[in-house]
């Protein structure tokens, strides 16, 4: 079997932006809403151009999301920022369903023998989660068709797009 790493830029990027965003969250974890923020980070890039949102959009998208899971069990809360910042040292870890993500990102990664998990696989292996999954919720609460977005990233990671 093929070795195959996560690339420079999508570790560097896309793992300090995820590892922000859960910590601005307060988050003790990574999870894959996380990792897809951290995706839409970088502005045209693959999460941005397949679900055609920014990173604000996304935001703005989540604090609806959380706003009525509060609401759902009684909780009024009016979330106007990110929770007050709690100083956690080291790297987040991650959630089961984010390395199941990057699980499916090695595997498209193997299909087109890069060697290499770029943002487009790790895009098209948070989108390939199953509802449930706080990244399918988020892309649904965007507007946008999870079927479509994961369609748009499967092939851009495959290069066929």
């Amino acid at each position: 079997m093929m070795r195959t790493r996560l690339s420079a830029d999508a570790r560097a990027s896309v793992m300090r932006a995820a590892d922000a965003e859960a910590r601005r969250r307060g988050r003790r974890r990574i999870g894959t809403e996380d990792l897809l923020l951290g995706l839409l980070t970088e502005p045209g890039g693959v999460a941005s151009t397949v679900l055609g949102r920014d990173i604000e959009a996304a935001r703005s998208a989540s604090a609806r999301l959380d706003t009525r899971a509060l609401e759902a069990v009684g909780i009024r809360a009016e979330l106007s920022g990110p929770p007050p910042s709690r100083r956690m040292r080291g790297r987040l870890a991650f959630t089961a369903g984010a390395r199941s993500a990057f699980v499916r990102a090695v595997r498209l990664a193997q299909q087109d023998h890069s060697g290499r998990v770029t943002a487009a696989h790790l895009t098209a292996g948070v989108l390939s989660a199953r509802a449930p999954d706080d990244a399918i919720a988020l892309v649904e609460a965007m507007g946008v068709d999870v079927a479509t977005a994961l369609e748009r990233a499967t092939a851009s990671s495959l290069g066929t797009q």
